[in-house]
């Protein structure tokens, strides 16, 4: 019994429980787990949301969608540019582009996204297979800070053939346009189509293409951006840097930052390449 009695503890039923053991997690040792705890559970989240993205993400497009605002009419061979609206809205134009595979079209087809286009105006000469982009104070220091952005169309075929006519437009209210107005035409002659509009480093760049549909050329045409009304410099070929290796049009070209990327197309009127070219601009 003695024995007994020295290693057994009886809780008196008259006295209250020890209050330590409860304040063990209420008080200490609760809150240093959570902190010691955290950094992992941040880690696992972490690790998480990085294995869904690069199951969802890398390397898929998902699901490509039909919008329900098509074009207003049937158009190819014309020239998609991205802008932004004098209001801050992102824009989308499709300039000139024919609807039969022979007569170019005037008409420059815009969407703020989603949609519906509309025509937010038109050139002066219709044109297909042209070169067109965005020009702002951005890209030319020459137009000034409160200058408008323009919508610039260089060259491109007028149902004739190969033209030099350059013309260009205000982005005005919504997107819509300006009437277009000539800028200088190429002195030289150097008429292009199937090439690519770029406007950058206070230039305007016509890259690639060649006189006809059967030919493809290495160097391009440039104009310097002169003055605040968008007025151009006297056309040239292009320098050393912009005249690519492999001679090139119907090409792929997407700026990355400060970098000019010209992908695929075809040398002559049959044979496509595979090379890829970069610039930096």
């Amino acid at each position: 019994m003695t024995a007994l009695a020295s290693s057994t503890v009886l809780q008196d039923p008259e006295r209250p429980a020890d209050p330590r053991g409860a304040m063990l997690l209420t008080g200490e040792i609760l809150p240093t787990l959570l902190r010691l705890s955290l950094p992992n559970l941040i880690a696992l989240c972490s690790a998480t949301i990085v294995s869904i993205a690069e199951t969802a993400y890398v390397g898929s497009l998902g699901v490509w969608q039909v919008l329900p605002d098509g074009l207003p009419e049937p158009r190819a061979h014309g020239a998609p540019v991205v802008a932004t609206t004098p209001e801050g809205d992102t824009i989308v134009y499709l300039v000139g582009g024919t609807t039969d595979g022979s007569t170019p079209e005037t008409d420059v087809l815009a969407m703020i996204p989603p949609g519906p286009w509309f025509v937010a105006g038109s050139m002066q000469t219709g044109r297909m297979d042209l070169g067109a982009d965005r020009a702002g104070y951005d890209v030319a220091p020459a137009l000034l800070p409160d200058s408008p952005d323009y919508l610039v169309a260089m060259q491109g075929d007028d149902g004739g053939g190969a033209t030099n006519t350059v013309e260009a437009a205000v982005i005005g209210a919504g997107g819509l346009l300006d009437p277009f107005f000539s800028l200088t035409d190429d002195a030289n002659g150097q008429s292009r189509v199937d090439g690519r509009g770029l406007c950058s480093a206070s230039h305007c760049y016509f890259l690639g293409g060649g006189g006809s549909s059967t030919e493809a050329e290495s160097s391009g045409r440039q104009a310097s951006i002169d003055g605040p009304g968008m007025e151009l410099g006297s056309w040239s070929s292009t320098s050393a840097s912009g005249t690519f290796l492999v001679p090139r049009a119907d090409f792929g070209l997407a700026p990355l930052r400060a970098t000019l990327y010209a992908a695929g197309g075809r040398t002559d009127t049959a044979d496509a390449t595979t090379s890829v070219e970069q610039v930096v601009y």
